[in-house]
């Protein structure tokens, strides 16, 4: 009998790395070019998204490269919201990407 929990589903975690680091440019260039975006919020919740499947269908490794990119992101919003731009309306994208 397979053992299914020791298996990683590679496809699946690499087009989620990749639709989390897309969320993440997608929503770098929409705060520079428009005024009071509103796509943020939808776009972290498709990183939320994307960190459960990371976690469904690839186990404790998903979870583990999960974390890592959501504390990559953290530190994105921190350093380039809240400390070079001054927008503490940045603040609910860390507290997401932190839970």
């Amino acid at each position: 009998m397979e053992n299914k929990k020791n298996k990683i589903n590679i496809p699946v975690l690499v087009v989620c790395v990749i639709v989390f680091n897309g969320c993440i440019v997608l929503n770098a260039v929409l705060s520079k070019r428009l005024e009071g975006n509103h796509f943020g919020g939808l776009l972290g919740q498709l990183e939320v998204v994307a960190s459960l499947l990371m976690v469904l269908f690839a186990g404790k490794v998903g979870f583990f490269i999960g974390i890592i990119c959501n504390c990559i992101n953290a530190a994105i919003i921190l350093v380039t919201q809240v400390i070079i731009a001054g927008r503490t309306s940045a603040l609910p994208g860390i507290a997401v990407s932190i839970i």
